[in-house]
């Protein structure tokens, strides 16, 4: 017996289209879906909002990240180890916090640092 082939869009498209229908309640209509009542809320918003084409996937990214650095300290923790070029992350987070009060943490500034290309690193030993 060949497999049935599915395509998601086309499940979504006569989900959204069925519950507008109105005969069946979103519970039932969901039951036989296979689907919870919170991703059919979900994908008529979806709809909604932007037609069909908002059916989707869309991405899991983070929209954005609260806990980043911002370019104005990114570019101070640069100017600082610029000033100091044998300094490690730890001493360059340490003078930041004198001058501004509170400092990221020592890995978040080695991470920036070596992201501009100014940490050098050591060679492994064999």
């Amino acid at each position: 017996m060949p497999w049935k082939e599915v395509d998601l869009m086309n499940i979504r498209r006569a989900f959204v289209l069925e519950s507008y229908k109105e005969q069946t309640s979103f519970k039932d209509l969901c039951c036989s879906y296979g689907i919870s009542t919170e991703t059919d809320y979900k994908w008529v918003k979806r709809f909604e909002h932007g037609g069909m084409g908002s059916l989707v996937d869309q991405s899991r990214r983070p929209h954005r990240s609260p806990n980043c650095l911002n370019e104005d300290e990114v570019c101070e923790l640069i100017r600082l180890k610029q000033a100091h070029k044998h300094w490690g992350p730890c001493k360059i987070r340490q003078l930041y916090e004198e001058n501004h009060g509170t400092a990221p943490s020592a890995s978040s500034v080695k991470q920036e640092l070596d992201k501009a290309g100014l940490v050098k690193h050591r060679k492994r030993r064999p």
